[in-house]
């Protein structure tokens, strides 16, 4: 899963006999936009620290928002103020006002405005000197002499903001803990403000959608998105899709057991067009609030190694990863589920066991170049489906096979320190929470290290 970056600007201020929480999750105190998976993460932990202070919840919503709905969600625990409202705007006033002393440190906050700006103007200065001029080579020196004094007290700057929102982060957990053993304080429970719920209500009804429907949601990620907003798509980035195909024989199962599957995702995506299947990411009748309203609904949430899957840890709605490359990415609660993508050596064509994946050699590199993965083929989507439908009507699914591949996983975890400072490794430094699917490990898992199964 792409990082997610932790500086996220904040204001905890007392007003009357509450606190109020000001954040803006949808860029981080360097002036960054972040991505659709760091809003979802970002707004869950807004969330958090409310509830853990027992603060009312102000997110400002920029101009152009990848999602609007998510700045106007709400919780019986920390409920939030209306981003469009009056109070909002005056709020606003306060936030801007606040800025040079709002972590208690103007001087470091100055230099990270001027370094900002030193950036800049370093970077412009060097595209201002002709290519064959003789003067290029010393001012592109000196360029990057000002651009990594500029990058030091930005840097400074984001590492106050990030350890300051850490602790609130640390404190609230302490907080919302010793309140609930006291009983003063219930679970963190998120959802839609009532107008937009009743509004989405309606619109799902137009699809065939009420509220008794059981709803199964499915994302998976295609490259369209971000080419659509003209973001650079990286290798690494390619290699987290997979084909809407390779989910058909899931989606019928799934229809053939009475679940209305809503897709979601964004319009550039392959139009679905499936009994039973609610393709609301391609619809013109789409909306952000309908798509909350299918999510937070949702008996199961299908996903990919995309933004979306943080759903599940904001609106608490089992998991199934599917495709991932990072083992144990994606899945944030006990119940989640996921499989992976098998890894090919480019050298030699052969794909390894999974045995082999739990070797540093794969673990430290899978992302460069020495390796390609290979999609889930649909008869394990299946497996897994089916295994999940099993675990939310009761029935426990386990097996020797993931047992052993989790003790393995576990102990790999425990010697390897080479993750915590290279994020970018098919271990994550912050391990989730979910199992590797039975089904999964039983067809591909040999404690002997042996290839169980190939692929056709």
């Amino acid at each position: 899963m792409a990082a997610v970056d932790r500086t996220m600007d904040h204001l905890l201020l007392r007003v009357g006999r509450r606190s109020l929480l000001m954040v803006t999750p949808a860029e981080s105190s360097l002036g960054k936009a972040v991505g659709y998976g760091g809003l979802i993460w970002r707004v869950d932990e807004a969330f958090h620290v409310a509830h853990g202070f027992g603060a009312r919840l102000l997110m400002l919503r920029p101009r152009h928002a990848l999602n609007p709905a998510l700045f106007d969600l709400t919780s019986p625990t920390a409920p939030t103020l209306s981003p469009a409202g009056v109070a909002a705007s005056a709020l606003r006033i306060v936030w801007w006002a606040s800025t040079p002393v709002r972590y208690g440190a103007p001087v470091a906050w100055a230099g990270s405005v001027l370094g900002r700006e030193i950036r800049r103007l370093a970077g412009l200065a060097v595209l201002a000197v002709p290519e064959r001029s003789v003067r290029r080579k010393s001012i592109k020196r000196v360029a990057r002499r000002l651009e990594r004094w500029g990058h030091a007290h930005v840097e400074a700057y984001a590492r106050r903001v990030r350890q300051l929102w850490a602790s609130r982060l640390k404190e609230a957990g302490r907080r919302a803990r010793k309140a609930q053993r006291a009983g003063r304080l219930g679970a963190l429970s998120v959802t839609l403000r009532q107008e937009m719920e009743r509004t989405a209500a309606r619109l799902a009804a137009t699809m065939g959608i009420s509220a008794d429907s059981v709803i199964v949601c499915l994302h998976v990620r295609e490259a369209g998105y971000r080419a659509a907003l003209g973001l650079r798509q990286p290798a690494a980035y390619d290699e987290r899709s997979a084909q809407i195909e390779d989910y058909f024989p899931a989606i019928d199962w799934l229809v053939s057991k009475g679940a209305i599957v809503v897709r979601v995702g964004d319009s550039t995506m392959t139009p679905v067009a499936r009994a039973g299947v609610v393709d609301l990411a391609t619809m013109p009748a789409r909306t952000p609030e309908l798509e909350l309203w299918c999510v937070r609904r949702c008996k199961l949430f299908i996903v990919c190694d995309s933004g979306p899957n943080l759903f599940g840890r904001l609106f608490k709605v089992p998991l199934l990863a599917t495709n991932v490359i990072q083992f144990t990415a994606c899945v944030w609660a006990p119940w989640d589920r996921y499989v992976f993508k098998h890894a090919v050596d480019q050298a030699t064509a052969r794909r390894l066991s999974l045995f082999e994946m739990l070797d540093e050699s794969y673990l430290a590199h899978a992302y460069d170049q020495r390796y390609g993965h290979e999609d889930n083929a649909p008869e394990d989507i299946l497996a897994a489906v089916q295994e999940c439908w099993q675990l939310l009507h009761g029935c426990a699914v386990a097996s020797p096979a993931q047992e052993a591949f989790e003790q393995k996983l576990a102990a790999v975890a425990r010697q390897w320190p080479g993750r915590s400072v290279n994020p970018r490794t098919a271990l994550p430094v912050t391990p989730g929470r979910g199992r590797i699917a039975a089904s999964f490990a039983d067809r591909y898992f040999d404690a002997t290290g042996s290839l169980v199964e190939s692929r056709s």
